[in-house]
C-alpha cells in the first residue's frame, strides 16, 4: 500500500454521501446528478463517487487509499462493495463529504486497514491528474448495521459508527491533465450575457473633463451642482450677519437666498415683505 489518508467521519442524510474531487479556482465546475433510480450501491459521475449506505441518517467512518496493486484488500473484515473507474477532472485532490454540511470531520476512532491504523484526521488523498484510476469501494459493518442500530435504539444507546468504508484508487491508465479554463475578460462576460459588446470608450458621450467611464445617467447627474446641506457648510449660506439685541446672530434673508440660488437650489416662498427682508423672528429676535 503506497498511501492511506486519515480516518474521517461523515454525517449521512438520505442514505448516501459523496467522495468528491475538490474544485480549484480557474477550472470549469463539473456538475453531475447521481441516478438514484438505479440499485447500484456506488454511483460514479464527473468529479465525485457517491456511496449509498444501508441506513438513512447516521455517521460512517471513511478512509481513502492509493494502491499500486490491483485488487488489494484492506483486510479480512472488509467486503468488496463495488469496482468502478474514475478520471480526475481538476487537480486530483479527493475527500469525503457530508451529505449536506461540507467536508468530513475527523473520526472518533482509528480505522484498521491494510495492516495499519488510519488515525483520525482530514481524510484527503492527492491523485495524479494525468492518470486514470480503477476504484474499489470496501465496506465494513454494512451487512448488520440496521440490526445493530435497532438494538441500540431499544436500549437507548448510540454507537459512534455503524458502517465504515475504504475507497481504494489504483492507477489504470493515462490521460491529458485537466487544464484551467481560459481567463474570460469582463467585456467577454458582458458580451456573452447581453448578446452584444458594451459601448467602447469612443462611443460614449463625454463631458467637461472628457471622462467616459460612467453611464449617461451618472454623467447627467454629475453635470448638476452638488447639493450641500446648509448645516454642514454654514459659511456658504450665512453671508454677513450681526448679533441683535437678544444675543442671537442675525442673518440676511436675501443673501441666503442668493447663495442657495448659486448652489442650484430652487427658491420659492410665499411670505410677507418683512419675512423676506428681515428674516424669521425666531432667527432675528
Amino acid at each position: 500500500m503506497s498511501e492511506i489518508s486519515h480516518a474521517g467521519a461523515v454525517s449521512v442524510e438520505c442514505g448516501h454521501f459523496p467522495v468528491g474531487e475538490l474544485w480549484e479556482p480557474g477550472f470549469e465546475r463539473k456538475e453531475s446528478k447521481p441516478d438514484f433510480g438505479s440499485d447500484e450501491p456506488v454511483i460514479v459521475g464527473p468529479g465525485q463517487i457517491v456511496i449509498r449506505t444501508r441506513m438513512q441518517e447516521h455517521t460512517v467512518f471513511v478512509m481513502l487509499a492509493l494502491s499500486h496493486r490491483q485488487g488489494e484488500t484492506p483486510g479480512t473484515a472488509w467486503t468488496l462493495l463495488a469496482s468502478e473507474h474514475y478520471r480526475p477532472v481538476y487537480t486530483g485532490r479527493m475527500a469525503p463529504f457530508d451529505t449536506m454540511n461540507g467536508p468530513a470531520k475527523p473520526a472518533e476512532a482509528p480505522i484498521d486497514a491494510f495492516g495499519r491504523l488510519s488515525e483520525p484526521g482530514d481524510a484527503c488523498l492527492a491523485l495524479d491528474p494525468s492518470r486514470t484510476y480503477d476504484v474499489q469501494v470496501w465496506a465494513q459493518g454494512r451487512a448488520d448495521s440496521r440490526d445493530r442500530f435497532e438494538a441500540d435504539s431499544k436500549q437507548n444507546e448510540n454507537s459512534n459508527w455503524y458502517e465504515a468504508y475504504a475507497v481504494v484508487f489504483a492507477p489504470s491508465g493515462k490521460q491529458t491533465p485537466p487544464a484551467p479554463a481560459p481567463r474570460v475578460s469582463r467585456r467577454e462576460q458582458l458580451t456573452a450575457r447581453h448578446g452584444k459588446p458594451p459601448l467602447a470608450c469612443a462611443d460614449r458621450p463625454r463631458v467637461g473633463n472628457g471622462c467616459c467611464d460612467r453611464s449617461p445617467a451618472m454623467l447627467e447627474s454629475s453635470a448638476q451642482p452638488e447639493l450641500v446641506h446648509p448645516r454642514r457648510h454654514p459659511p456658504l449660506l450665512r453671508g454677513r450677519s450681526r448679533r441683535n439685541g437678544h444675543g442671537r446672530r442675525q442673518r440676511k434673508a436675501k443673501t441666503a437666498r442668493l447663495r442657495l440660488a448659486e448652489l442650484g437650489f430652487p427658491v420659492f416662498a410665499l411670505a410677507w415683505s418683512t419675512l423676506l427682508t428681515k428674516g424669521h423672528p425666531g432667527n432675528t429676535g
